[in-house]
């Protein structure tokens, strides 16, 4: 087979770590994998081939937050793509996350139109079939069932400083995304299956494949190396929709007895309590698994998510989680492992942390591990390989 990748990012970030492990995979077994990626990695690889540059990326992003167009600028980088990169010579054309200031959706969906090759496409949230938001379910708006107008989520990712085209992007997206004869769409959670079904992308083939992770890095080690009880959030920019608020109300109602540790980049202008211990955003596998392996429980207390890997990683290193009831959260939480939780519940988060103060983080650890091994990536990488196959007999 011969398969090209297109992703916002290549090894960095949930989504450039399926990337990066599914195109390590079809190469050792012996097919043909080229990827396309944004930012955030430099390569010398022919076959991983990154678009555009610092200033396309910061042009596509002004025209983003001055005329709310994100996914139609990087035109030029994208025709220069498009005129090197011959679609046609692949099997399969496999799509992630085309937003992300780096591709021109037009262009990109014109060319696969007429490249006549089976499209796979993995959404790994929202904004495909809204006209604005990557996540609707905070504000609790269902305008993308019939039509965006008036975003209430102008602010928020993909950031509108000015103007209001929701109404202009969803149907621009609608027309462009529809009339492909050969696309599988992906979801890595029910729950986004689910409101793909109700979108104006409904009539396609939507199948269901979770994300997987590598177990044979994220796992228990054999000795917690911190006498007292730790709570550990994670989240790439603890930005309000990732529940920074429940760990700075934590930190004012919990017992002196247990620390706080948060990891990830914070907004600008953020003060943490001196009782949260913040460390900086880290890609670094083994460091991330140190801190899993500290924490006698993770809390990710994300508002509006798909499938967060940072709850199986924990789990993977037996460590509980405790998670609120929110997108594909629940798919990955049971009370085997840890606790699901309504949104917004402080009082029932905090009863949950005393349980797993109370029992031990040992009580749910063999469980926590049980549990992650459904999220294997051997699993994930297989339920796409036999996708692939399946795709290419029709």
């Amino acid at each position: 087979m011969n398969i090209l990748h297109i992703n916002v990012t290549y090894q960095f970030g949930s989504t450039g770590k399926i990337v990066k492990s599914m195109h390590e995979m079809l190469t050792k077994e012996g097919h043909h994998s080229k990827v396309i990626y944004g930012r955030n990695y430099e390569s010398n690889d022919n076959d991983i081939i990154k678009i555009g540059n610092q200033v396309s990326y910061q042009l596509h992003g002004l025209k983003t937050r001055f005329l709310d167009r994100h996914g139609f600028g990087s035109y030029l980088d994208t025709k220069r793509l498009l005129s090197h990169i011959h679609l046609n010579t692949f099997d399969i054309i496999h799509i992630h996350n085309i937003h992300g200031y780096y591709i021109h959706v037009g262009l990109l969906f014109e060319a696969l139109k007429q490249s006549g090759k089976k499209i796979i496409w993995t959404l790994h949230d929202s904004w495909s079939y809204t006209g604005h938001c990557a996540y609707y379910d905070a504000v609790g708006c269902m305008k993308w069932i019939d039509g965006c107008h008036h975003c209430p989520q102008k602010h928020s990712y993909p950031q509108s400083i000015v103007l209001d085209q929701s109404k202009k992007n969803y149907k621009d997206k609608k027309q462009i995304f529809n009339g492909l004869k050969d696309l599988t769409l992906v979801t890595p959670s029910d729950w986004l299956r689910h409101d793909v079904e109700k979108s104006f992308l409904k009539d396609y083939n939507i199948q269901t494949i979770h994300n997987g992770i590598d177990l044979s890095q994220f796992k228990p080690l054999k000795h917690k190396s911190n006498e007292r009880f730790t709570i550990l959030g994670i989240a790439s920019i603890w930005e309000k929709r990732k529940g920074l608020d429940a760990f700075i109300e934590l930190s004012k109602t919990l017992s002196d007895d247990i620390d706080i540790i948060l990891i990830g980049k914070l907004m600008k202008g953020t003060k943490l309590p001196l009782r949260i211990k913040h460390i900086t955003r880290t890609e670094n596998i083994q460091e991330l698994v140190h801190y899993y392996n500290l924490a006698d429980v993770m809390i990710n207390p994300t508002i509006e998510d798909n499938l967060p890997t940072t709850s199986i990683e924990a789990l993977a290193c037996g460590t509980p989680v405790i998670t609120y009831d929110t997108g594909g959260s629940k798919e990955i939480v049971d009370d085997t492992c840890g606790f699901v939780i309504p949104k917004y519940h402080i009082h029932a988060m905090m009863d949950a942390i005393y349980e797993v103060k109370n029992k031990g983080k040992l009580f749910y650890q063999t469980k926590a591990v049980k549990k992650a091994s459904y999220f294997k990536a051997e699993r994930m990488r297989d339920a796409y390989m036999a996708l692939y196959k399946e795709v290419l007999k029709q």
